[in-house]
């Protein structure tokens, strides 16, 4: 990803740029023990819960791209069936329906992940486009490119 890309991925936490079609949610305790989850429509939720959640999306696309902000490289067996890039993209395809593949997402960040307090794991599906540009420049906003981005932020409670 680049700067204009995250930029094009923050205008989606506004309410007028709002693309997010799902959220889920585990609170994870000191102990690594799930505590709770939340599995729901986005758009479902109370505007001042989707505020909030707006300002965490937000924070965790803030920063500078290589620091706090970082491109994953997956390399070639990652795409094999069982790899990580595999396994990902399963959870995207899903639109963060499967239980199953959610808790197995939740138990893998809760056994890498080493924090000495409660945490909050949170899951976004969103599907936007993103109009095609001439080679002048020009958007073409009918000939769009789909994209269809899940993301994931831990914040500490």
């Amino acid at each position: 990803m680049n700067k204009k890309e995250v930029s094009e991925i923050k205008k989606l936490f506004t309410p007028a740029g709002c693309a997010i079609t799902r959220i889920c949610g585990c609170y994870v305790d000191a102990e690594k023990e799930k505590r709770t989850e939340l599995k729901e429509a986005f758009l479902s939720l109370p505007e001042e819960e989707a505020f909030k959640y707006f300002t965490i999306f937000r924070g965790a696309m803030s920063g500078t791209l290589g620091k706090n902000l970082i491109n994953m490289e997956f390399p070639l067996h990652t795409e094999a069936e069982g790899g990580t890039q595999e396994f990902l993209l399963r959870l995207r395809d899903s639109e963060l329906k499967d239980d199953v593949l959610l808790e197995e997402f939740y138990d893998k960040v809760i056994a890498n992940y080493d924090y000495g307090e409660n945490y909050y794991i949170i899951l976004i599906h969103c599907a936007y486009d993103i109009p095609a540009k001439s080679t002048d420049g020009i958007e073409m906003f009918d000939a769009s490119a789909m994209c269809i981005p899940s993301s994931s932020a831990a914040s500490a409670r």
